[in-house]
């Protein structure tokens, strides 16, 4: 039985709203990435990775940090991401927050539906069991 593969943005999409917190206009723009780069924040000249590495403790969201970099907010888009199978993405935002939008992660869901996805030539890595 092989592996299933891995699978990123058929294209790039952009994404434009105000942000919850900041009350800030952002524009958010998903585009395809390698396999094993996986899901990203694009913050300028920083990448601040969507994994728990990069969590730091927030009040009413969830942040990333790499360095300077932060990224706020970013639980709706993620869940997005991880319900359509896109294991492979960069995020390039204008602001530390992204855009609300709606609430929910629907409006991201049909953001990646407009442009679809597509399987890299890369196995999905199986997800590691921590000690029980």
């Amino acid at each position: 039985m092989t592996a299933p593969s891995q699978h990123t943005l058929a294209a790039a999409v952009t994404v434009t709203g105000i942000s919850l917190h900041g009350g800030q206009a952002v524009t958010a723009t998903l585009r395809p990435a390698a396999p094993y780069q996986g899901r990203g924040f694009q913050r300028g000249a920083a990448w601040v990775p969507a994994n728990l590495t990069a969590a730091i403790g927030a009040r009413l969201s969830t942040e990333l940090g790499q360095g300077s970099a932060k990224v706020r907010t970013v639980e709706h888009l993620l869940a997005a991401l991880a319900g359509v199978g896109v294991d492979n993405a960069i995020v390039e935002l204008d602001g530390e927050e992204l855009p609300i939008l709606d609430g929910s992660a629907g409006p991201w869901v049909e953001a990646i539906a407009r442009v679809g996805t597509v399987a890299q030539p890369a196995p999905r890595p199986q997800p590691q069991l921590g000690n029980r």
